[in-house]
């Protein structure tokens, strides 16, 4: 049998709360920590695996420097920014992750990748992400 300790992190192209990524039939990603640690819920009698998506306490956040990963202002509904990057782990990692471990990259050094409260593009159109785990402690 195998394990149970995923890691998926990428550009979903959805938002954290967007059905692709809180449905059961989706990837069933739970901003709610508590509810995800107990790993799994029935649905329509079929047995369905958390993850846990962390990138919900981004989302609007006035003490970040940016307010999600990628931004766009068209349209009739606007978000404005987005989190389309996205961290998503297994209750089974939890123990080995911190939610304040887990950030979006608005600078590399000295230099800013937002102008004018908006991405630089000359660098890309997404902010990259990072996550730290405590590896040394998982088997």
């Amino acid at each position: 049998m195998g394990h149970d300790r995923t890691l998926v992190i990428g550009d979903f192209n959805m938002n954290p709360f967007e059905t692709g990524m809180v449905s059961a039939g989706g990837f069933h990603a739970v901003m709610d920590r508590n509810e995800a640690v107990k790993s799994s819920r029935k649905v329509q009698g079929k047995e369905c695996k958390y993850f846990y998506n962390p990138m919900w306490r981004v989302m609007g956040n006035d003490t970040n420097d940016c307010l999600g990963s990628y931004y766009y202002r068209g349209g009739r509904l606007s978000y404005f920014w987005n989190t389309f990057d996205q961290v998503l782990l297994r209750p089974s990692l939890l123990d080995y992750f911190k939610s304040e471990d887990v950030s979006i990259i608005s600078s590399i050094g000295s230099q800013s990748l937002i102008k004018n409260n908006k991405i630089d593009q000359s660098f890309s159109d997404h902010l990259p992400i990072l996550i730290k785990l405590d590896i040394e402690r998982i088997n």
